[in-house]
């Protein structure tokens, strides 16, 4: 499963726009609740898995929390955690935590080599196995 997150803030909303002559443009935004929102989830090959929906932007400890209390539950034996290189993804103990559930971590960064190569080509060594290939 491969851990993304994004992110929105909700004073994004635009200032300018085009309406036809004379028209005023009609929108809806919030007002008074000016801050980020994250959205976590572990991407399988067939489905969605562990969503979360944090008020605010995401770190460390809210990695960490995500972790042990959404993602953990979910984890089966065998399972092979993959996240990009965000610095609160590389966190030790993200890693025990992962890893004492009976699933395997690693960073697509030590994963995926970006030398040109193509399909399993692409795949370190370490990935490969993993995989069983």
């Amino acid at each position: 499963m491969f851990l993304d997150e994004t992110w929105t803030k909700t004073n994004m909303a635009p200032l300018r726009d085009w309406a036809p002559r004379g028209q005023r443009i009609k929108a809806k935004v919030p007002h008074g609740h000016w801050k980020t929102m994250t959205f976590v989830a572990a991407l399988r090959h067939d489905r969605i898995e562990a969503p979360w929906l944090l008020d605010g932007p995401i770190n460390g400890e809210c990695f960490r929390t995500y972790i042990d209390k959404v993602l953990v539950p979910t984890l089966q034996q065998g399972d092979i955690v993959l996240a990009d290189n965000l610095g609160s993804h590389k966190s030790k103990a993200v890693r025990q935590a992962v890893r004492a559930a009976g699933a395997d971590s690693d960073e697509v960064a030590q994963v995926f080599r970006f030398d040109g190569a193509r399909d399993s080509d692409m795949m370190s060594p370490r990935a490969r196995s993993l995989a069983g290939w």
